[in-house]
């Protein structure tokens, strides 16, 4: 370790191992992460499970310990990045008071508010308050109709207690007997809503027409 941490002093800053091996860096880090499962890999437990797994089954002391040792390893797997790839204890930019206030006041704030930068953030903000109103509208609608529907009177008509006012061309239900059918077109002529539609043909031998 004390080797590798004197190999990254030589050069200053532009000496770590972060710029010799980037993706190594990229690939230890994704590593690190995953072993302390920390997200995006925060999954030691099926995905089906709503409470911790495990974790549920102890209390007090026992209960603490398995966040103690979490933390340990994230603290070791930071100290191998920080040796590793970003100079270790070695730290090669000493800094003085005025210059961490130059850099902050100078540099950071106006790049952080820059106009130009400014202009793409103001539209993403813009954009996305038009989508939540739209989402919102939409949300509402529904809302809207499924209050509508649940005003409504029941479809079922609880015969004798309650019956169902028949409209003006109502001449009573016709039950259709195929076998006795005369293709008349009755049905279709008193029926409110153009529903029944016969097929007939003309028998010539006997002149009679028949349903087809």
């Amino acid at each position: 370790m004390v080797d590798i941490v004197e190999a990254q002093s030589k050069y200053g800053f532009w000496g770590w191992n972060l710029w010799r091996q980037p993706i190594g860096f990229i690939v230890f880090l994704i590593s690190s992460l995953a072993e302390c499962e920390r997200l995006p890999f925060d999954l030691p437990e099926a995905e089906e499970e709503l409470v911790a797994g495990y974790q549920t089954e102890y209390s007090g002391i026992k209960f603490g310990l398995f966040y103690v040792a979490s933390y340990l390893n994230l603290l070791v797997s930071s100290l191998f990045v920080t040796v590793l790839y970003l100079g270790g204890w070695d730290l090669s930019i000493p800094l003085r008071m005025d210059q961490l206030l130059n850099l902050g006041w100078k540099f950071l704030l106006p790049i952080s508010l820059d106009i130009h930068d400014m202009f793409p953030m103001v539209t993403g903000f813009m954009n996305y308050g038009q989508q939540t109103v739209r989402a919102a509208r939409y949300i509402g609608q529904s809302f809207m109709i499924t209050l509508s529907h649940a005003n409504r009177l029941p479809v079922t008509i609880q015969y004798p207690y309650e019956k169902l006012i028949t409209s003006e061309r109502f001449r009573g239900r016709i039950h259709f007997e195929f076998d006795k059918c005369i293709a008349c077109e009755v049905c279709v002529r008193v029926c409110p809503i153009d529903l029944p539609v016969v097929d007939w043909k003309l028998e010539t031998d006997i002149r009679k027409k028949t349903v087809a």
